[in-house]
């Protein structure tokens, strides 16, 4: 009689067991690149957010048709706050004005500003203008946004000025 309750509690353990097994969540083995750690110096030491997209040698994207005055690296545009590419999909329907993110921005940081569709952006005008205690060594301002082009900016910390380079 021992020997038999002894082999259904076992079952009933094993079977409770198997259940726990077979009902563990899924989690992805994919990154979106947006993932980011806070990294720093120790207690009360100078600290940031390193992100995954810097991690593989990538950049941050975000995918948008922009309309009026907005901050990249802010709200919508937070993903840019330490450079990256803002994929323009559709033609703007107004004048779009882009500032750069703001200080601190990273040594080395790219913004860029993409026409990933296939035609031109003809009637639009879009321009990028400096953070408060930035500076651009080449302004952009265009009207005509060539198809699946982009305009791109690196920033140099040391002068605190960003630098066309496409």
């Amino acid at each position: 009689m021992r020997f038999k309750r002894s082999l259904i509690a076992g079952a009933a353990l094993a079977v409770a067991l198997a259940a726990g097994a077979i009902a563990q969540s899924i989690t992805l083995d994919n990154v979106t690149g947006n993932e980011c750690w806070n990294v720093g110096q120790g207690p009360g030491g100078p600290g940031g957010f390193l992100c995954l997209n810097t991690v593989r040698n990538s950049m941050a994207e975000v995918t948008s048709i922009p309309s009026g005055s907005t901050t990249l690296g802010v709200s919508t545009y937070a993903n840019l706050a330490d450079g990256g590419n803002l994929l323009i999909t559709s033609q703007p329907v107004a004048t779009v004005t882009l500032t750069a993110p703001a200080n601190p921005v990273a040594d080395g940081a790219i913004i860029g500003i993409c026409n990933v569709t296939g035609s031109a952006f003809a009637t639009t005008n879009i321009a990028l203008v400096a953070n408060t205690g930035q500076t651009l060594n080449t302004a952009f301002s265009v009207n005509n946004l060539g198809a699946t082009t982009c305009a791109a900016y690196q920033f140099k910390r040391s002068t605190t000025t960003w630098y066309r380079i496409q």
